[in-house]
């Protein structure tokens, strides 16, 4: 069985979109409950959808991402199916396939976390949500791969997705350009990562700040500003000065200390190695074999319609009746 290309009506295309306008409107809306009668319908229709042999190699992923896609839909089955096939075909490609992705399987993952480039914190506003803080300073492109940061940017939406809140309400994203410059920047890599979320990964990015951009930056969104959406200028805010909407937003007790934080609450060392032992836990003697992609660079173009040239990597629907 090959799994199919998602595709959806022009109806169901059109209550996705309204869905997230309205939840921007009123910043409110009606809980799913995936624990009642028609949850549990929605979700055992939502799994049959998932080709038979994806679901036997790694039950507890999919069960996991459909419960996540689910409630990023609010019970809506039809667009939830999308987000799932898309993220099964996703992680397929970047990701290398369906076995759990872990530290003692994936040491880049682990190195890129300690460096502190990408930190997860949780549980940072009044209904649960997650944030995630991105150091840009403490990323160095010419000794860590767009691919490798793509991949340690999943791992942390994934132990975010953990919470049920965070899968209903979404994420807070905090980008930090103190002290960086665009030697640290590699442009694929937002590119990647905003295409995977519009199109594949069961997450709603709820607000985006960048704080302290640097002098071209800040040149620069006055230029664009213009271009952006409603939807995106409501969920993006630029703060070069200490940012006041976000501290307003944000519990800055469970922030570090470079980010507007007190630090009090945010012992991010414990945080990686309590994964660790999650994992170990689970696999106390054998070390996981974590399937890497063929390719260790990013696409230049990563749009859905544009496939990379001369790359090893093979689409999910080449394959022999499999993925």
């Amino acid at each position: 069985m090959k799994l199919q290309e998602a595709t959806t009506s022009s109806r169901d295309s059109k209550k996705e979109i309204e869905s997230d306008v309205e939840d921007e409107k009123t910043e409110a809306y009606k809980s799913f409950d995936i624990d009642s009668k028609e949850g549990r319908n929605a979700f055992c229709k939502l799994k049959g959808a998932v080709p038979k042999e994806i679901v036997e190699e790694n039950p507890t992923l999919i069960h996991f991402i459909c419960e996540a896609s689910l409630r990023f839909r609010r019970g809506h089955v039809p667009s939830a199916t999308i987000r799932v096939l898309n993220y099964l075909r996703w992680r397929k490609k970047f990701i290398g396939g369906f076995q759990d992705q872990t530290l003692r399987g994936d040491p880049d993952v682990e190195r890129i976390l300690r460096s502190k480039m990408l930190r997860l914190v949780e549980n940072v506003d009044k209904v649960g949500r997650a944030a995630l803080v991105v150091k840009l300073a403490n990323h160095t492109p010419d000794k860590t791969s767009a691919l490798q940061v793509l991949r340690t940017w999943h791992y942390v939406i994934m132990k975010a997705l953990k919470s049920p809140k965070v899968q209903e309400h979404g994420i807070i994203f905090l980008g930090d350009f103190d002290q960086a410059t665009f030697s640290n920047l590699d442009i694929r890599i937002p590119k990647a990562i905003l295409n995977a979320l519009s199109k594949n990964m069961p997450l709603r990015l709820y607000r985006a700040f960048i704080l302290r951009p640097f002098f071209v930056m800040r040149m620069i969104f006055p230029v664009i500003w213009p271009f952006l959406s409603k939807k995106m200028k409501r969920r993006l805010q630029i703060c070069p000065h200490p940012a006041e909407n976000m501290t307003k937003m944000v519990n800055t007790d469970k922030l570090p200390l470079d980010v507007y934080g007190s630090g009090k609450g945010h012992p991010y060392l414990k945080m990686i190695e309590r994964w660790m032992c999650e994992e170990f836990d689970l696999n106390p003697i054998e070390k996981p074999k974590v399937s890497q992609p063929e390719n260790e660079t990013l696409p230049d173009s990563l749009d859905s319609e544009a496939q990379p040239e001369k790359t090893p990597v093979k689409d999910p629907q080449e394959s022999e009746g499999k993925l």
